[in-house]
C-alpha cells in the first residue's frame, strides 16, 4: 500500500515538472475540476489553455493586449507567479442574498522584449470559469488600442444560437463548429 502511494506522488511530481518544464504555469480551480495553463509558444506568443475534468474546453489560444502600439502578448517571456486564493461572501440584491467570490489566482510577471514593457498577467480560476487581467504600470496617458486575447474551441464543440435577436424569443439552434 505504501509503495503505491509513493509511485502516485512521484508520478504527480513528474507530471508537474513536465508541465512547468514545458513553460506552462498551471492554475487550478478551488474544487480541482478546472485547470488553465499559461505559457508561451515557440515564437514567444503568450498563450493559455483551459480544461475541465481532463477534457479540453479551450485549445491553445493567444493572450495579449495592445498598448501604445505594442502588442504586449507577442515576443514575451514570463516569470515565476505569485499565487493566492480568495474565498469571501458578501450581501447582494436579487435572486440570492449572498454572493461568493471564490477562486485560485496567479500574478504572472511578463516582459515584452521589443518595448521593454513589464506587466502582470493576473489569472483567476473559479469553479465555473477563468478570468484574465492585464496590469500595465506607467505614468501619463496611454492608449489601449486593442484586445488580442482569443479562444480556440475544440473541434467537437457545439454552439447554440438563434436568429431572432429582436426580442430573444426565437427557437435556438445547435450547430457543431466543425460544420462551419
Amino acid at each position: 500500500m505504501m509503495a503505491g502511494r509513493i509511485w502516485i506522488v512521484a508520478g504527480v511530481c513528474m507530471l508537474s515538472q513536465m508541465v512547468l518544464g514545458a513553460g506552462g504555469i498551471v492554475v487550478q480551480s478551488p474544487d480541482g475540476q478546472l485547470f488553465t495553463t499559461v505559457g508561451t509558444s515557440d515564437v514567444g506568443q503568450l498563450t493559455y489553455t483551459l480544461s475541465r475534468k481532463g477534457r479540453a474546453v479551450i485549445e491553445p489560444s493567444p493572450l495579449g493586449v495592445t498598448v501604445d502600439g505594442s502588442h504586449l502578448g507577442r515576443g514575451v517571456s514570463v516569470g515565476s507567479p505569485d499565487r493566492w486564493t480568495v474565498d469571501e461572501s458578501y450581501r447582494t440584491r436579487g435572486v440570492h442574498s449572498q454572493a461568493r467570490n471564490h477562486f485560485s489566482g496567479a500574478r504572472i510577471p511578463v516582459l515584452h522584449a521589443q518595448s521593454g514593457t513589464k506587466y502582470i498577467l493576473e489569472v483567476r480560476v473559479f469553479n465555473d470559469g477563468v478570468g484574465f487581467r492585464y496590469v500595465v504600470d506607467g505614468e501619463g496617458a496611454h492608449r489601449v488600442a486593442g484586445e488580442d486575447t482569443a479562444f480556440e474551441l475544440p473541434e467537437a464543440s457545439a454552439v447554440w444560437f438563434q436568429t431572432n435577436t429582436r426580442n430573444y424569443e426565437g427557437v435556438y439552434q445547435r450547430l457543431l463548429i466543425s460544420k462551419q
